[in-house]
């Protein structure tokens, strides 16, 4: 399987400049059956119906909501003055009257937001020779992200597909940064989303699954989004990957030193 990706210009329409709905991409993905020689099925029966267990479709959300803090009228006695704030004000058009621009224009209260997300990644996790003896034997961290199948519509499971689960697909948000979010107003006619499908280990999906569910946690906990986590994915993507390791090797190195030096102290005294 190879990596695939793409770029989609998406047109946006007054319900979501006036916050009545989300933008949402619905993905279908198709098993492709085929015959022993390799060539699909469909090659030799090109009307044979498509099996009900063969396609998963999953919805995945494109936008999400954001608190957007007042802004301060402060300025630095060191900086030249700017005229930034006053050509981000003209491009508001005075005559738009949609909800979601009114809130923008409202820089004195907390606002709650619309914004876009600029890509979505599909992940494929390759679980391999997992062999899960029941449904209650999963663990939690699977269980939360698939999908099984039940049935044809209108009908019930055929004998042997009661415990029949399709791949897991996940739509990864990880190395989205606050910063490339994109605010929906009246202002923005359209956008462009990058579409990227991908195959991903086991380890690597549970690392990252597991650090945007602690990250989620911890936003519902206190309430507010945390800077930290959005500095942590910059460092990620604008540091070299050596630099990274070297740092950590010598962190590492730094601390065991450390220990050794205060148990050499320790036994001085002694």
């Amino acid at each position: 399987m190879n990596h695939r990706n793409t770029t989609l210009n998406l047109p946006l329409t007054p319900s979501l400049w006036n916050n009545e709905t989300h933008l949402y991409a619905h993905v279908k993905l198709t098993r492709r059956r085929v015959l022993k020689n390799g060539a699909p099925i469909t090659d030799k029966n090109p009307n044979k119906k498509i099996r009900r267990e063969d396609v998963l479709v999953k919805r995945m959300a494109l936008t999400r909501l954001r608190k957007r803090k007042k802004r301060r009228d402060v300025k630095s006695l060191l900086d030249s003055p700017s005229d930034d704030d006053d050509d981000a004000s003209k491009e508001i058009d005075p005559n738009d009257t949609s909800a979601l621009t009114k809130a923008s224009r409202n820089n004195t209260h907390d606002q709650i937001l619309l914004y876009l997300k600029p890509s979505l990644t599909l992940q494929l996790v390759e679980l391999g020779p997992i062999d899960f003896p029941s449904k209650d034997a999963i663990p939690r961290q699977f269980m939360d992200y698939m999908d099984w199948y039940a049935g044809e519509d209108g009908g019930g499971l055929r004998m042997g597909m009661s415990d029949v689960y399709y791949p897991i697909v996940y739509g990864s948000e990880f190395w989205i940064t606050f910063g490339s979010l994109r605010e929906v107003n009246g202002t923005l006619k359209e956008s462009t989303l990058d579409v990227t499908f991908e195959p991903v280990s086991m380890w690597k999906w549970q690392l990252q699954s597991q650090t945007e569910e602690n990250w989620r946690k911890q936003e519902q906990f206190t309430g507010e989004e945390d800077e930290g986590n959005d500095m942590l994915r910059n460092m990620l993507l604008e540091t070299n990957p050596y630099l990274l390791a070297i740092t950590a090797v010598v962190s590492m190195l730094h601390t065991v030193f450390d220990i050794l030096a205060f148990k050499n102290d320790i036994s001085f005294f002694k």
